[in-house]
Formats: C-alpha cells, sequence, structure tokens
C-alpha cells in the first residue's frame, strides 16, 4: 500500500510529540556513580546507592546538582559531613532503598537538622533511617526542633508502611556511646502519643466551639421571634400619649 505525502507529513508530527519525551524521561534518570558529575537536572536517583560526603564549603556544589530530584530508588548516605543542617534534596518525595535502610546518616558530628518539606515517602527494606556514630540522635535527645524532625521523618514511614500507630522501630540506632538510645526511642513514642491526644483535643475544642456558636444562634433566634409575636390579649398595651 502507498503512502501519500499528506500521510507522511502526519506520521512525522505524530512521531515528533513521542521522540523527545523518551529522550528527555531518559536524560531525567541518573545514576550516581560520582557526585561530581551528575547531571543538574536529575529527577530519578536510580541504580546504586547516593552516597553524600565532604566538608561544608563543598556542600554548595552538590544542593545545585541535587536541587530538583524528586525520588531516589537505591538509597541515600549521608557520611561524614560536618552539616549541622541537612537540606540538600528539598524537592525529593520518595527515598526507597529494597536492599537496606532508606537513609544512613553515619558520623556526621555536628548534624541537628533534617529538613526534607517535599518528601511524602520513605522505606527501607527493614529500618527506613539509620543512625550510625552520627550527632543527631543526641540532638534529638536533646532538642525540640530535632525532635520534631524525628517525628516527622517517622510520620512519613508510617505513611509508607500503611502503619496506624506511631512506631519507634522505623529507625535504628548502630553507636559506640548507647547512654540516652532508648530514652530518645520512650521519648519518640511518648511524642507520638502527646501529638495524638493534641489532635483529638483540637477536634473536641472545634466541635465545642461550633456547638456553642450553633445553641447561641438558635437562641438569639427565639428570642427575637418572640419579641416579634403581637401581644396577647391579657396584656396591658402602652399608650403612646404616656411616654
Amino acid at each position: 500500500m502507498q503512502m501519500n505525502l499528506a500521510q507522511l507529513i502526519k506520521l512525522l508530527l505524530v512521531a515528533s510529540f513521542f521522540v523527545p519525551s523518551v529522550n528527555g524521561d531518559n536524560e531525567n534518570k541518573c545514576v550516581p556513580d560520582d557526585i561530581a558529575t551528575l547531571p543538574d537536572d536529575c529527577l530519578t536517583i536510580e541504580g546504586k546507592k547516593l552516597i553524600i560526603t565532604g566538608k561544608d564549603s563543598e556542600m554548595d556544589k552538590v544542593r545545585n546538582k541535587l536541587k530538583q530530584v524528586r525520588r531516589i530508588e537505591s538509597g541515600l548516605e549521608v557520611d561524614g559531613t560536618d552539616l549541622e543542617t541537612f537540606d540538600l534534596l528539598p524537592q525529593v518525595e520518595q527515598i526507597l532503598n529494597p536492599d537496606g535502610p532508606a537513609i544512613i546518616f553515619k558520623n556526621n558530628g555536628k548534624l541537628q537538622r533534617i529538613l526534607m518539606p517535599k518528601l511524602l515517602a520513605l522505606n527501607g527494606k527493614d529500618e527506613d533511617v539509620q543512625f550510625e556514630n552520627d550527632n543527631f540522635p543526641s540532638a534529638a535527645y536533646t532538642e525540640v526542633t530535632s525532635s520534631r524532625d524525628l517525628l516527622i521523618l517517622e510520620s512519613k514511614s508510617r505513611a509508607s508502611h500503611s502503619r496506624k500507630e506511631c512506631s519507634a522501630g522505623f529507625f535504628q540506632f548502630k553507636t559506640e556511646e548507647s547512654s540516652g538510645m532508648n530514652a530518645i526511642v520512650i521519648g519518640l513514642i511518648i511524642a507520638c502519643v502527646i501529638a495524638f491526644l493534641a489532635i483529638i483535643g483540637q477536634g473536641y475544642f472545634m466541635y465545642k466551639h461550633w456547638n456553642d456558636n450553633d445553641d447561641s444562634d438558635t437562641s438569639k433566634r427565639s428570642n427575637e421571634a418572640s419579641e416579634k409575636l403581637p401581644p396577647t390579649a391579657g396584656s396591658k398595651m402602652e399608650d403612646p400619649k404616656m411616654k
């Protein structure tokens, strides 16, 4: 069957819509052999664990490389940095690892904050987060902001595993100094309970406030209706001339 010129042009136009999208998709998937040579437009990190290491002075380059990453498929490891705040993945939504922890924080001597504002899913093989000789667990034990960051990670882990209850089993500590670690686990569970009770209390307050307003409106409407009723036969009408 012969194809005329109009049909050929139409076929080429249709094909042009598909070819760039396939190439673009491939360009946005990156294997992190060396973070220094990673393209700046990666959306998905796949094939190997993403390892972040180095001094604070080098982190601006790393941050620029990772600024668009939305999905990490083989885990994340942050090792030996002097970061106080980990905020290198502002757009990441999913961190997964079928072979181990989704995230490992290791030998970060100053780490106090973990900020990933877009994170939705955190899913590792056994535990989702592992801390190894890292400063963050100590910070979470003493600082409210660090404890809050840990609770946020737990909530993302809970949602990923469809757990209904807060669980300290989502993370693991590997440290030479174990003092205070049990207290952190207990503190996390207590914080989860407090957060749950706070949500219930807020719901009760809103319900009571709504009921009080509804009762007040009903009483007001009843009073207004009573004022508009005509006087009864036995009531004495006031003579306007007496005013």
